[in-house]
């Protein structure tokens, strides 16, 4: 299979992947344990309506045996390994928004509209359990002004399920709001944004990150950063810094994302690590250079990776392979730099960490299969796991092609072998393309 690519460290230089040699020839020749293929995928909803209404299918968690996706005024649970629908929730409207993480017992979070029409407001919440495929509770937001879902964030920790949207024009038209509740049981810990405050942002995982502005803010662009605790709603602020935008880009470690203003930039140029005490530790400049995933009405940020002493991110070069690049989340430092060994122009996504290396998914081109690869955490050697059937002639797609792009709107799950990636749309009438969900495995 020839190297797969290079490794650069700051203090030994450069050093090649190790490379794997072809199986024996054999009359019968056995598919290779990195050869990757369809598991089973899911068609995007065909929407009806040719007036505009759209579908938004947000969410997709990963739990044990069970992959569960938003879908069409339903979240549904496929069996990993066939596809098969082992059960669904169904909605009375369309996904607004939907954690990004589940708890520890499978517990997830979706707000929905309170109807069928495009405009109805975003004032259902419910908790699935995702490993049972039932309703752990659902309400109804007690809100004068009801969200339309524009830059909604809905978070979950095993403590706090918690929704929040900003202030859009004027409060009397469209005001911010923010509410935390029990997970288990869906009492209220609170329904207003922080005191002072006119909107909160939350960002879940094992712990609970809000991101606010509050009285004046808005005049001199000062974000405030901190938790919101899980039993009296109370806030106690961790950072504050005057830019154009914040984003939470990591929860644990805290990693921020700051737009300081930049002209025609309207995302994270800069990413901050910060102490559990709110100190800064390490400042990164990437305009222009990385792509987090995050940036004006998305606010996650599914192309930074963090672990407690390691940042991860993937430059994006025009008509050139991606590299990843591998951060002291303490010092800033970079400790090593992967690219692959092409001249092709290759997209790198960070998929997840496995506790000693970091999994990353190549995005198919026009010419080439995707792949799955693991880089080693301490150097940043390159292991294939999975390679993906080349297309079938120039200007061919494979079946995940148009799936996803260096956003990363939707987290990825590589386990088992298997490689699932789900897209939320908007579907409309006119969308013809991609499955909206697929797993890709080599078992």
């Amino acid at each position: 299979m020839g190297d797969l690519g290079h490794t650069r460290q700051d203090d030994s230089g450069e050093s090649a992947a190790p490379s794997s040699s072809s199986a024996p020839a054999s009359p019968t020749p056995k598919r290779s344990s990195t050869e990757g293929r369809v598991a089973w995928k899911v068609d995007a909803p065909k929407v009806a309506d040719p007036e505009g209404r759209t579908v938004s299918a947000r969410g997709a968690w990963l739990s044990g045996t069970a992959y569960a996706t938003g879908v069409s005024n339903a979240v549904t649970g496929y069996d990993t390994a066939t596809g098969r629908a082992r059960w669904s929730v169904p909605l009375d409207g369309d996904i607004c928004a939907a954690s990004p993480t589940r708890s520890s017992k499978g517990l997830v979070a979706v707000s929905y509209r309170d109807g069928k029409e495009l405009k109805s407001p975003c004032t259902k919440f419910v908790v699935i359990d995702i490993t049972k495929g039932g309703v752990v509770w659902q309400s109804t937001l007690k809100t004068v002004i009801g969200p339309l879902g524009l830059s909604m964030t809905v978070a979950l920790t095993d403590r706090v399920a918690a929704i929040g949207w900003p202030t859009f024009g004027s409060k009397a038209t469209a005001a911010g709001g923010s509410f935390g509740f029990e997970p288990a049981t869906g009492k209220t810990i609170w329904n207003a944004p922080a005191d002072g405050c006119e909107s909160d942002e939350h960002t879940g995982g094992t712990v609970l990150v809000t991101h606010s502005l509050c009285a004046g803010d808005f005049e001199n662009g000062t974000h405030r950063v901190g938790h919101r605790d899980p039993s009296t709603g109370k806030t106690s602020w961790l950072y504050r810094v005057q830019a154009a935008d914040t984003w939470i880009t990591s929860v644990d470690p805290l990693v921020v994302g700051v737009d300081t203003g930049l002209p025609e930039h309207d995302a994270p140029s800069r990413l901050i690590s910060l102490s559990p005490k709110g100190r800064v530790q390490a400042t990164w400049k990437v305009e222009d250079v990385y792509d987090t995933g995050c940036g004006g009405q998305r606010r996650q940020c599914g192309g930074v990776l963090a672990t407690a002493d390691t940042l991860y991110l993937a430059t994006h070069k025009a008509g050139g392979p991606d590299s990843i690049h591998a951060f002291d989340t303490l010092t800033g430092k970079r400790k090593w730099s992967f690219t692959p060994d092409t001249e092709r122009s290759r997209t790198m996504i960070p998929v997840q960490t496995d506790g000693g290396g970091l999994i990353v998914h190549m995005l198919p081109t026009s010419s080439l299969g995707g792949e799955v690869l693991r880089l080693a955490e301490a150097d940043g050697t390159a292991t294939l796991l999975m390679k993906l059937p080349d297309p079938e002639g120039f200007g061919a797609d494979t079946p995940d092609s148009q799936m996803m792009d260096a956003d990363v709107d939707e987290p990825l799950y590589y386990e088992d072998q298997t490689l699932f990636k789900h897209i939320h749309g908007s579907f409309d009438h006119d969308f013809i393309g991609a499955p909206m969900t697929i797993a890709l495995t080599s078992r």
